[in-house]
């Protein structure tokens, strides 16, 4: 009974997801994790790639980059763990890996014009409940 109970709730939970987003934003996800220091993915050739080209950016010199990047970090940079602390990290040596280096500009930016527009829609939120609340009001003393 609980086993049944589970599948269907992860059945309705995976559709929801894949209503919510489609392929190309999957794409954009995948590569935002995949800068990220301390996802399971980070750096990983195949995510990068497909998040370049979703940018327009050229892959020529990426999986170069990626490798030689890993083996930086692995051995020499530990305490990176943030996005942020990458990108930092990149524009310090930015002739050495260029694409990589766009590429975390990008997914930087992504977050943040991601949160001005839930900061508007929220605004445009309150906005609209006041107004109803004012509507109301003046619809109530037209009563009396």
């Amino acid at each position: 009974m609980k086993c049944h109970f589970y599948f269907s709730i992860l059945d309705k939970f995976l559709a929801e997801l894949s209503n919510r987003f489609d392929e190309k934003k999957v794409v954009i996800m995948d590569g935002v994790s995949s800068c990220t220091p301390t996802s399971s993915i980070f750096l990983s050739f195949n995510y990068l790639k497909a998040f370049a080209e979703e940018y327009g950016i050229g892959t020529d010199t990426l999986e170069v980059e990626c490798r030689l990047l890993k083996i930086h970090f692995s051995q020499f940079h530990p305490d990176v763990t943030s996005l942020a602390d990458l990108g930092s990290y990149l524009l310090m040596r930015l002739p050495a890996h260029p694409t990589i280096c766009e590429l975390v500009r990008i997914a930087l930016t992504i977050a943040v014009t991601s949160a001005k527009s839930e900061r508007f829609f929220s605004t445009m939120k309150r906005i609209k409940s006041r107004l109803r609340t004012r509507m109301t009001e003046d619809t109530l003393s037209d009563i009396h």
